[in-house]
């Protein structure tokens, strides 16, 4: 067992924010921190000098390296803490629901950079409204992201790039 604070990298997350899937990876190499997480790249979780992709939770035991991107709010009654489900577990709910949600489901959130300052109503399972701006939503999702990717990766990125296309910049 090994506890160790993850450490900044200077290797870059990209973040391919598309509208109906998202995906992210890093090049990694000997050099991407001081100590490297030897027990993972034994396991093969981390490969040096290679392309390393974001794997999500897809289900009980299969992970994906595409994560729908898509929002569910679960819990909006504190506006300081709204909960959110993403991705696979947004899915999973809107599943088990027989695709009737109590909750807003929010679909393309890549629509809404160009736009990012309007608010949007929403409802939470348990019936309470708020209003919260997309920016809000869209850095609470990708903030995911990059926390799933340091998970696996045993670092902290200082360099983020997430593709967006020109029109919407």
């Amino acid at each position: 067992f090994e506890y160790r604070i993850p450490k900044e990298t200077m290797s870059t997350l990209c973040i391919d924010f598309g509208t109906a899937n998202t995906t992210a990876g890093v090049y990694l190499d000997k050099h991407y921190v001081d100590e490297l997480p030897t027990n993972d790249i034994l396991n093969k979780n981390i490969k040096l000098n290679k392309i390393n992709y974001v794997t999500f939770p897809d289900g009980e035991w299969d992970f994906s390296v595409i994560y729908p991107t898509m929002v569910y709010i679960s819990d909006c009654r504190n506006p300081e803490k709204v909960k959110f489900l993403f991705g696979h577990d947004a899915r999973r709910k809107l599943e088990e629901n027989d695709y009737i949600v109590s909750g807003t489901l929010f679909y393309g959130l890549k629509r809404w950079v160009h736009e990012h300052e309007k608010e949007e109503r929403v409802i939470d399972e348990f019936g309470n409204i708020r209003m919260i701006k997309r920016k809000d939503i869209i850095r609470a999702y990708l903030k995911y992201i990059i926390a799933r990717a340091e998970y696996l990766f045993k670092c902290k990125f200082k360099r983020i790039h997430a593709s967006s296309p020109v029109r919407l910049k």
